[in-house]
């Protein structure tokens, strides 16, 4: 703990728990006015102190501290003696210093941030390291990340992580059995099911099994890694300018399956396309289309494929085989 963080702390345990003499405050104001790094350092103690107030909700923190609140023992504490409240706030600035800089060791404090998006809705998320993920249409994702770790897991759909450079911090992400290891780069994550895809755009990722089962796969720029639940692991060669290309609003396809094809086709359009014959979503193509332009995409299967498109009542788009 730096002499900053401690300094910090002191503030927040003097200012939250009592009201402060205007001599005092002015030599606060003047504190915290001297440098950024003050009042980032503030900031940080400051948000750990009213994280342990919200901790009585928390049913781990509740069987491990018992009532009242920490906080509370430290509120009741100032309204002591003099020199037992003095003695009190010293130690409660060094508790609050020590968990706004070791958060890591509470790990029950930690809610991960948690994004859905809708469809037709991509959006961009700025995480507190730096990096950056994309997240495409219809897509679910969760992120913690911290002074120790950076993780992040893809329930579904489309992510695109460019992750800054931190030897000390390795990226990780879960995704189904799998488990993908990062220094800083860039790739993207495809879940559809029990099928995953991911493709490196820039730099090394490291590819493994939850189980630790099978030698770890290292990919590098243009490669990509595709798995589904029964299957051998595959690995093929991509054009890298491709790879996330529905950030721009484009999707690209290279001998993929209809079926494929079609569900990223229903994240971006509320036209919704159904394949009406099972035999139809194996049909292999090559296409790409514009994600504002899926009915036009539709309209071009009847020439590429043997397949009829039919307009039903209720809006949506059916694919029945040709007879």
């Amino acid at each position: 703990m730096t002499s900053v963080q401690a300094e910090a702390a002191g503030w927040v345990a003097r200012l939250e728990g009592d009201t402060l003499p205007a001599d005092q405050r002015a030599k606060f104001d003047d504190w915290i006015g001297r440098s950024p790094s003050h009042a980032a350092a503030y900031e940080d103690a400051l948000r750990t102190w009213r994280d342990l107030a919200a901790m009585r909700s928390d049913e781990h923190y509740r069987a491990l501290l018992g009532q009242p609140t920490l906080r509370e023992r430290m509120i009741s504490a100032l309204h002591a003696p003099r020199w037992l409240a003095v003695a009190l706030s010293t130690t409660a600035a060094v508790a609050i210093a020590w968990l706004a800089f070791s958060f890591d060791m509470l790990p029950f404090l930690y809610r991960s941030t948690q994004v859905a998006t809708q469809i037709a809705e991509v959006r961009e998320l700025t995480l507190a390291d730096g990096s950056s993920i994309v997240l495409g249409a219809g897509s679910q994702l969760d992120f913690d990340v911290t002074r120790q770790t950076r993780r992040a897991s893809v329930a579904d759909g489309d992510a695109f992580f460019s992750v800054t450079h931190d030897p000390a911090r390795p990226f990780t992400v879960a995704i189904g059995t799998l488990r993908i290891r990062v220094i800083g780069t860039q790739f993207e994550i495809r879940r559809r099911g029990d099928a995953v895809t991911v493709a490196v755009a820039e730099g090394i990722v490291e590819v493994s099994r939850s189980d630790a089962s099978g030698a770890p796969v290292r990919l590098r720029r243009g490669e990509a890694l595709t798995t589904r639940r029964g299957e051998d692991a595959q690995v093929r060669e991509i054009e890298a300018a491709d790879i996330g290309a529905w950030r721009s609003g484009r999707l690209v396809y290279d001998n993929a399956a209809l079926r494929d094809v079609v569900a990223d086709a229903n994240r971006y359009s509320r036209t919704r396309i159904v394949i009406g014959d099972p035999q139809l979503a194996d049909l292999r193509l090559t296409t790409s289309f514009r994600t504002s332009q899926v009915d036009g995409m539709v309209e071009t299967l009847q020439g590429a494929l043997p397949v009829v498109v039919e307009r039903q009542p209720n809006g949506d788009i059916l694919l029945q085989a040709r007879r």
